[in-house]
């Protein structure tokens, strides 16, 4: 629904700027103005009261002069306060009124104006604009106000002894704010913009229709005195409310006002079945318009509040939709009773489909590849029984034969403690797979080539076993095992008898090809938990954690007679053996410690005849 008055402030610096150049050079055209149209609505607003009732049913002139007031440059506002002050005074006194009363009735129209412009002016809405509920009940409290003042000041005529003069003037003056201003109000915004969009929901068009309907009604029925159908205004007036918004409740309560002053003025109407007298029925006139004002406005606020609402869900579903297809996600619906499922247009792009294809669920589970479907089948069914909501990678196969990767989720929607519906979304994580898949075969490809430099670092490019590095730190870390487990930890250091001749004989290619030999033999002898690495040159060492002075001896010696063998060449290589040092970890002692006495024995075995092993002291 289009705004039906813009806040007041607004409208004020909009009518200035687009003030004619005529109008900035005579300020005082303004005030004559306004001084002339509400001696013209207040002079009407007495003659259409019957002369017994002595107050008019309404007092529009108030909501005019409120209206211009607030929207008036503030370097005039004395004058426009003169120009009420005029209007009022001579209404009355043309009228008939006495001139004290007179004077005393213009006291209560001036303040309640003034004080109504200041209360608006100060608000921090910035005005009403009469389709906001806040601003608008903002609105009426403000004009309550001011007219229980000016109430005040008018029963001073009668000593504040007539309650029903005090309740009447209360009724006509709020009456007159409330349905007079926000036309005015609308009326001053046609210099600033365009005021026929700004008139109703559905254009002036609309709206001169709905004002003519109402007239035509309320003009029937308070055209005769026979029969009470004052429903039928109150009918038409919520259809025009319904059709045109708050700004069609409050003119089409103006013109049932203006048409019900004039018959009770006249004498007809229904309401000569009140048989009291015109004061009474000015009273029953008045509540009638206040009733007609609350229904209308209610209707209109519904109306207003509907359409805002609509609005917004169609701008959410546009920037839901827009959302789906940024994110490639989509959302999915299963009602249980009916079997209905409805999808998203996102959810028909995924899979490949027109929107015109109606979905189910027997179509929706034929289009994953046959490994999810049978999955993604017991998850709904088990979400339907049990409620629990479910999440699943499926692959998704499209009519064209692509395959697309999603992540496929539901929830229940239970009312009464039984699930009547599934709700899910649907994502294309395709792209996320593959990026996946990537960074799994890129990470795979990156240990593959850590392992194979980790191990390239820790062995000896000729043998195949540990190099120095590797063994010497092995040694520290089983010392450290070995002192925090009490578990004993020996070492079998060894090297190659007279391997210069076998190099000086043979050659270097000989060498390594013996060198080689022993490795393989040493790693053949040893245990599974034992290490054995090559120190540098023909010089190898074993650790042997958990293994005690005999156990480590026992394994020299099958180190020995692997190297020894037969006696024979194996594979052209000439025989060789071997000369042992063992030693075993005391307390105390570090790695360093342990592999010096190794050596120590190492250079007993060779200095008694070598291919022995000895334990170290």
């Amino acid at each position: 629904m289009q705004q039906a008055c813009l806040p007041i402030r607004s409208i004020a610096t909009r009518k200035e700027a687009t003030m004619t150049n005529g109008m900035r050079e005579r300020p005082h055209l303004g005030p004559a103005l306004l001084g002339a149209a509400y001696f013209a609505l207040a002079a009407a607003s007495i003659l259409l009261t019957r002369w017994g009732a002595q107050i008019a049913t309404m007092w529009p002139a108030g909501g005019l002069a409120v209206a211009v007031l607030t929207s008036a440059d503030r370097a005039h506002l004395r004058r426009y306060a003169l120009a009420v002050a005029t209007g009022s005074l001579t209404a009355n006194v043309v009228c008939g009124v006495p001139i004290g009363s007179s004077a005393l009735y213009t006291a209560a129209n001036v303040t309640e104006t003034l004080l109504a412009v200041l209360l608006l002016s100060r608000g921090p809405f910035g005005g009403p604009s009469f389709v906001d509920a806040r601003q608008v009940a903002r609105f009426c409290a403000i004009a309550a106000f001011a007219c229980l003042v000016s109430t005040a000041v008018a029963s001073a005529d009668t000593a504040w002894s007539d309650w029903r003069f005090s309740a009447s003037w209360f009724a006509a003056d709020l009456l007159g704010m409330v349905l007079a201003a926000p036309l005015v109000f609308l009326w001053l915004e046609r210099d600033g913009g365009d005021t026929t969009s700004a008139l109703t929901r559905n254009g002036a068009g609309m709206f001169a229709l709905a004002m003519g309907g109402v007239a035509i009604v309320t003009s029937t029925v308070f055209a005769q005195s026979s029969l009470a159908l004052l429903f039928l205004p109150s009918a038409a007036l919520i259809a025009a409310a319904h059709a045109t918004g708050p700004l069609g409740a409050t003119a089409g309560t103006l013109v049932i006002a203006v048409i019900g002053s004039a018959a009770i003025a006249s004498g007809q109407g229904p309401t000569m079945f009140i048989h009291s007298g015109p004061s009474e029925q000015t009273y029953f006139l008045q509540f009638y318009l206040a009733v007609l004002m609350g229904c209308g406005l209610s209707m209109a606020a519904l109306q207003t509040a509907r359409d805002r609402l609509m609005a917004d869900l169609r701008n959410q579903t546009r920037l839901l939709s827009m959302a789906e297809r940024v994110a490639k996600i989509g959302h999915w619906h299963l009602e249980l009773a009916t079997g209905a499922v409805t999808w998203s247009e996102e959810v028909f792009r995924l899979h490949g489909m027109d929107e015109g294809h109606e979905p189910s669920l027997a179509t929706g589970l034929a289009a994953y590849h046959p490994d999810d479907r049978e999955q993604l089948g017991a998850a709904i069914a088990l979400a339907t029984r049990t409620g629990d909501a479910f999440r699943m990678r499926a692959r998704l196969i499209r009519p064209d034969g692509e395959m697309r990767y999603v992540d496929v989720s539901g929830e229940a929607i239970v009312a009464d403690g039984v699930v009547r519906s599934l709700f899910g979304v649907l994502q294309d994580i395709t792209r996320q797979v593959e990026i996946e898949r990537g960074l799994e075969a890129s990470r795979e490809e990156a240990l593959a080539l850590a392992s194979e430099a980790t191990i390239r670092a820790e062995t000896d490019a000729l043998t195949g076993i540990a190099n120095r590095r590797r063994i010497l730190e092995a040694i520290d870390a089983a010392v450290r095992d070995a002192a925090a487990s009490r578990e004993p930890l020996s070492l079998a250091m060894f090297d190659i008898d007279h391997f210069k001749r076998v190099n000086d004989r043979h050659g270097h290619a000989t060498g390594d090809a013996v060198l080689q030999g022993v490795a393989s033999a040493a790693k053949a002898a040893v245990r599974g938990s034992d290490l054995v690495g090559r120190l540098g040159g023909e010089e190898f060492l074993v650790v042997l954690p958990g293994a005690s002075q005999a156990v480590a001896m026992a394994i020299a010696e099958r180190i020995r007679q692997e190297v020894r063998g037969d006696g024979r060449e194996r594979e052209g290589r000439p025989p060789v053996t071997v000369s042992l040092g063992v030693a075993t970890l005391e307390g105390g002692e570090d790695g360093a410690a342990l592999m010096r006495r190794a050596d120590l024995a190492l250079y007993r075995a060779k200095a008694e005849g070598r291919n022995v092993a000895r334990l170290a002291a």
